[in-house]
């Protein structure tokens, strides 16, 4: 079966962010063109996008396309730490840097993904474990919160709109001192992270941010 073409995605999909735009939109990962993203990134050309099936799922969990890097074009680790490093003001939480935490030091996997910019559907007005047995359900996983952050300053950077505003809040699948680690309220002033929200509660405007497994 011959592989999905990205015009077919942006078919399906209301938001698909590849190579091309990444190297023209985003200064802030050093990229002079795509073939020094793939160079970087150690790839030969760019990888096959997801089938069809899973395109149609997104479709219905209303999710985005969008091709992550595991490395900048100075060949340093996408991580929540060099995210916050890059874009500055975008991210303006920090209290995960001093001391540097394990999760901000993780380097993302470069790929393409299916994922949430607000929440998965449904999966407000439940309790973490709730919303962990629901993502599974759905054959997704839970975001790593650089994952998220990237996803989310990606996805303004090309599109010029911040999603995930007040009052919506995205618990990840990364918990810090027993409490999740939630990403919430992007506009101008720059994303939140943060936890205070303890696994057992629920609230209508606290979510799951996920990608498809």
């Amino acid at each position: 079966m011959a592989n999905i073409t990205i015009e077919e995605a942006r078919q399906l999909l209301d938001i698909v962010i590849g190579p091309e735009e990444i190297t023209a939109k985003i200064p802030e990962l050093k990229f002079q063109d795509v073939k020094a993203l793939l160079k970087q990134n150690k790839l030969t050309d760019v990888p096959p996008l997801p089938s069809k099936e899973a395109l149609q799922k997104a479709k219905t969990q209303q999710k985005a396309l969008i091709f992550r890097v595991g490395r900048n074009g100075d060949g340093k680790e996408i991580t929540l730490a060099s995210l916050k490093e890059a874009f500055g003001p975008l991210i303006y939480s920090t209290w995960y840097l001093k001391p540097l935490l394990p999760f901000a030091s993780e380097p993302l996997a470069t790929g393409w993904a299916l994922v949430d910019l607000d929440i998965l559907p449904g999966s407000a007005d439940h309790t973490y474990e709730e919303q962990q047995a629901y993502t599974k359900d759905q054959g997704c996983r839970l975001k790593h919160p650089a994952a998220d952050a990237y996803d989310l300053v990606v996805a303004y950077k090309v599109t010029g709109k911040f999603f995930r505003g007040v009052p919506l809040n995205a618990r990840t699948g990364v918990s810090h001192h027993e409490e999740p680690i939630k990403i919430s309220d992007f506009d101008k002033a720059g994303l939140c992270i943060s936890t205070g929200w303890g696994k057992s509660v629920k609230h209508a405007e606290i979510g799951a941010t996920t990608e498809i497994a």
